[in-house]
């Protein structure tokens, strides 16, 4: 069960409302009772196809939320090397976007695919030969991940990664996030 989940289940169980697991990894779950609610690894019925649209394209996001949530300058690379939507295009090749990220951020730098989830295709690049292998890396077109937007941030050191849910414009749930060598969840559900 994954951590979203578990802090649902438990905010379920103190809450005295219905659920029930439809997978035997426990991570599909209906809440309540018919219509039901469901909560399936980190997606929920809480929004509306237009909001999971923005959350799942990390540009969107950015450009959404910038000025009124502390987030990371953030620019988005269009893959050179991708045919459709070629209007979008700013640079020739990946050696041209790797040159405008160095010349843009200060090292470290993040780089990163604009949708996807659990760290795929996510690197700090320290180098301009780091950029250029990260950006590669998106761009690889027969790569099962591939991605066609690519997104330049400034790095921010950080010690503890938090998750947080929001229903009606406050904070339901949070969470510290697990990092693979950790081993036990930090659940804090506020109610």
């Amino acid at each position: 069960m994954i951590s979203n989940i578990e802090c649902l289940v438990t905010a379920c169980k103190e809450l005295n409302i219905s659920y029930s697991f439809l997978d035997k990894n426990k991570n599909c779950v209906a809440v309540g009772t018919e219509p039901f609610s469901f909560f399936i690894n980190a997606s929920n019925p809480l929004n509306d196809e237009s909001v999971a649209v923005l959350i799942k394209d990390k540009e969107f996001a950015y450009n959404a939320l910038k000025d009124i949530v502390r987030m990371p300058e953030t620019r988005a690379y269009f893959d050179p090397a991708h045919d459709e939507y070629g209007l979008y295009k700013t640079f020739n090749s990946h050696k041209e976007t790797a040159e405008d990220i160095l010349k843009s951020f200060a090292l470290p730098i993040m780089i990163k695919r604009n949708k996807g989830a659990r760290s795929v295709h996510v690197f700090r690049a320290d180098t301009q030969e780091e950029i250029q292998k990260a950006i590669t890396t998106v761009f690889d077109q027969k790569n099962k991940d591939y991605d066609y937007v690519a997104l330049a941030q400034t790095y921010i050191p950080s010690k503890t990664e938090y998750r947080v849910i929001v229903l009606d414009r406050k904070i339901a749930v949070s969470y510290t996030h697990l990092r693979a060598h950790e081993t036990k969840a930090n659940l804090v559900c506020r109610l």
